[in-house]
């Protein structure tokens, strides 16, 4: 049985060749949700097949199995993953002073919530899904921690705790707690 992404076939090892491999490959083009998949994702995936059905194949006498000839797997040619660098500390400060409202002929300017979640991610380093997540209950400002909930971070395998800096607890005390979420409209 093979599994991965929520799609699941069942093939016998006498069914298992590059025809199925590259068959099973095309179902998982589709998220669940229905957006594409990277091709380097995709190539990812079948490779691991690919390996366990090799190991099948150099098993097969030994327990008996009856595994098709092999012929290779050709897989799409991917372009190399994008290579990222987080942003340095002076940049964020840039990013944290530029999205920072003001008051201009007696207007607001820029955005409180964009604000906040830039703040916060300075400081903690968390993705902009968890920042928009984060609600007060989830702030200890006396114990200095934040709490990431599982449902809130990436994958939403496991919440962290990481504890803030005095500058940071020292501004969230200056923030109004006027909505459940920090930097985010109540939902």
């Amino acid at each position: 049985r093979f599994v991965a992404w929520g799609a699941a076939e069942r093939l016998t090892m006498p069914q298992i060749d590059d025809v199925a491999i590259l068959r099973w490959r095309a179902s998982l083009v589709l998220r669940l949700n229905g957006a594409p998949r990277a091709e380097r994702s995709l190539n990812e995936a079948a490779i691991v097949i690919v390996q366990l059905w090799r190991w099948a194949a150099e098993e097969a006498p030994r327990r008996g199995w009856v595994v098709q000839p092999w012929r290779r797997v050709r897989l799409k040619k991917t372009t190399p993953s994008r290579t990222t660098t987080a942003p340095t500390w002076a940049e964020m400060d840039a990013f944290v002073e530029e999205v920072r409202p003001a008051v201009k002929n007696g207007q607001a300017q820029g955005s409180r919530q964009r604000y906040r979640a830039a703040v916060l991610q300075r400081f903690t380093g968390a993705r902009q899904g968890e920042t928009f997540a984060l609600r007060w209950v989830d702030v200890d400002l006396d114990a200095a921690l934040v709490t990431f909930r599982p449902e809130t971070t990436k994958g939403g395998y496991s919440g962290r705790t990481i504890p803030m800096s005095a500058h940071l607890v020292a501004e969230l005390r200056t923030w109004a707690q006027d909505n459940e979420r920090l930097c985010g409209p109540s939902r």
